[in-house]
């Protein structure tokens, strides 16, 4: 067998020692990569176990805030829970996250007994140049930010020694409504770095904060719409009611002067919305049942009176108007009437029309000249006893000078 040569045309032996040099590099390289793939694979592991390290955490958090009693007991809990898995000795949430505040107030918190903050000793901050730059540099970013020793931002003065903080960690929250809140962590034992994987976890949580902020204020805003919205209509005489609108015997509210003006419980009209109906005179019933059907129907404001006959016989006349209430986008969201007792005003139109009949009738039967006068002179009224004792007929008399046409001219006022 022939021995093999090289491109040279070198024997076998030079060529061996080349191949062997060869096998050693890829070797080595073999082996670097290996352990590339080893490195990789674990800080895959690694990672995997980060992450899922992350989401055990976020669970806790999570379930926290589904078996929570409500919005505000749920931050509450958030913050407890953020005492625990980030080892802190107060959680807490600033509002308002903004450099145009000039103070600032700690609505919820949570912290270790022996560190109580803002919130237990009922203080609010003063916005110093140092808080402001705290919260210019939380606002500038969407991650957290420590402050602290080792963190190349120094704590803020006026906090580390109100309320003994080696560090914090803060981020910045914005719910949708309102102004941004500042969500941080203390750390008053010691100066405390973060690993990567607690800050993704604030960072996480921080989201959900917001998110629960966000309902916890439009809850906030809705109760105190809410208790204005009953302090007015529980102090006004009027009686004020809503329907759905798709759904006319559903009631949604009625106030209190139902009862003194329906004389029934509110509570019946919840029952059977159809109640105010049930007293009133016959010969206004059709005329009001179709005013109001009518505006069911085509959702256009009324305007209507009519009388309520009670079983001993007394009437009371009611002025009652209705309208939709419409959403900011124009979808039609209530029906609302207003009703009111206007039973005095009718009752004193009816004896001012009463007396002026009776003046009336006395002035025309009374056998005296009787007549009225404008500024000029005029005729504006007479009765007939002026037409029979004058001799003037009544259209001889009206809109001209009394005193011109009737009073002879050595007996006229002197000008």
């Amino acid at each position: 067998m022939g021995k093999f040569k090289g491109p040279s045309g070198a024997s076998g032996k030079g060529a061996g020692a080349d191949d062997d040099k060869t096998k050693a590099e890829l070797l080595d390289e073999l082996r670097a990569l290996r352990d590339r793939v080893g490195r990789l694979e674990k800080e895959r592991r690694g990672g995997d176990a980060a992450h899922s390290r992350i989401a055990r955490r976020m669970e806790r958090f999570d379930t926290a805030m589904r078996q929570a009693e409500g919005l505000e007991q749920m931050l509450y809990d958030v913050l407890d829970l953020a005492l625990e898995v980030f080892a802190c000795d107060r959680a807490w949430l600033l509002y308002p996250c903004s450099q145009e505040a000039d103070s600032l107030r700690v609505p919820m918190e949570r912290a270790a007994p022996d560190f109580p903050g803002a919130f237990a000793l009922d203080e609010n901050l003063p916005m110093t140049r140092e808080m402001r730059t705290t919260i210019e540099t939380a606002l500038a970013v969407d991650a957290p930010v420590r402050f602290g020793p080792d963190a190349g931002r120094p704590m803020p003065q006026q906090i580390a020694d109100r309320f003994s903080v080696r560090s914090q960690m803060v981020l910045a929250v914005h719910p949708k409504r309102d102004r941004p809140w500042l969500f941080g962590l203390h750390h008053c034992r010691g100066d405390r770095s973060f690993s990567d994987e607690e800050k993704i976890l604030f960072t996480s949580l921080g989201s959900r904060m917001g998110d629960a902020l966000t309902g916890f204020l439009s809850l906030r805003d809705l109760r105190r719409s809410e208790q204005r919205y009953k302090l007015l209509t529980d102090a006004i005489d009027d009686v004020f009611r809503l329907t759905e609108p798709g759904d006319p015997e559903r009631l949604v509210y009625v106030s209190p002067a139902f009862e003194r003006v329906w004389e029934a419980a509110p509570e019946r009209l919840y029952r059977k919305p159809r109640l105010w109906m049930e007293n009133l005179h016959e010969d206004d019933r059709e005329r009001v049942e179709r005013t109001y059907f009518g505006f069911l129907r085509d959702k256009t404001p009324y305007d209507v009176e009519y009388r309520l006959v009670f079983p001993d016989g007394r009437v009371r006349w009611i002025h009652d108007r209705g309208f939709p209430v419409r959403g900011a986008p124009g979808e039609l969201e209530l029906v609302a009437g207003i009703a009111r007792d206007v039973t005095e005003g009718k009752l004193a139109e009816a004896e001012l029309v009463r007396a002026k009949e009776f003046s009336e009738k006395l002035i025309q039967t009374a056998n005296v000249v009787f007549l009225a006068l404008d500024d000029e002179g005029r005729v504006v009224q007479l009765n007939e006893a002026t037409e029979r004792i004058t001799g003037y007929p009544r259209e001889e008399l009206m809109g001209r000078n009394w005193f011109e046409t009737v009073v002879p001219r050595d007996r006229r006022p002197k000008e």
